[in-house]
């Protein structure tokens, strides 16, 4: 963990958010690369933004469990139960909820409200806004990101020599 980060108090949490946002992001671009450098040695050049395109726009969840059965011609899958799966699904949820927030619209909670010089303003309620994402916000979590990232970077660097693990299971045919 980053000492800054380490070192912030429970009510500094915002300032968790650059670190879990840039976690999810060195994530999906380990994924992306992966899929980019396996689809040109596996189908070309030629074909490579054929086969690559859809599988890199795919949404971040899906993509993360494909990948394995994909690079691996069905052989191996990664563990929904194993802690590194459930960090992983956390950190999307989380980077999900800090993105897209679409949930706080949906149930009707967003109201508008006019200033004093005309413009609208959108009020959200704090509680509704911030208990996903302030709970998701701890340095306990943050520390289970990073080591479930370094673990699938690790995984994904070494594709050929995988074998059944506490992370990965093997695709019964």
């Amino acid at each position: 963990m980053f000492p800054q980060v380490a070192a912030l108090r429970r009510e500094e949490w915002p300032q968790m958010i650059p670190f879990v946002l840039t976690c999810a992001a060195t994530f999906e671009c380990m994924l992306n690369d992966t899929i980019i450098d396996y689809c040109s040695f596996k189908f070309g050049f030629k074909e490579l933004e054929r086969y690559s395109k859809s599988l890199v726009f795919l949404p971040l969840r899906e993509k993360f469990d494909y990948v394995f059965p994909f690079l691996s011609g069905n052989k191996f899958a990664i563990r929904r139960e194993s802690l590194t799966y459930k960090h992983i699904e956390k950190l999307i949820s989380l980077r999900n909820s800090l993105t897209h927030n679409a949930s706080l619209h949906q149930k009707g909670s967003t109201k508008f409200s006019a200033t004093h010089d005309g413009r609208r303003t959108i009020i959200i309620p704090k509680s509704k806004l911030t208990v996903t994402i302030q709970s998701g916000l701890t340095i306990r979590n943050c520390t289970a990101f990073l080591q479930a990232v370094r673990r699938i970077n690790e995984l994904l660097s070494k594709r050929n020599e995988w074998k059944e693990d506490d992370t990965l299971c093997r695709i019964r045919q």
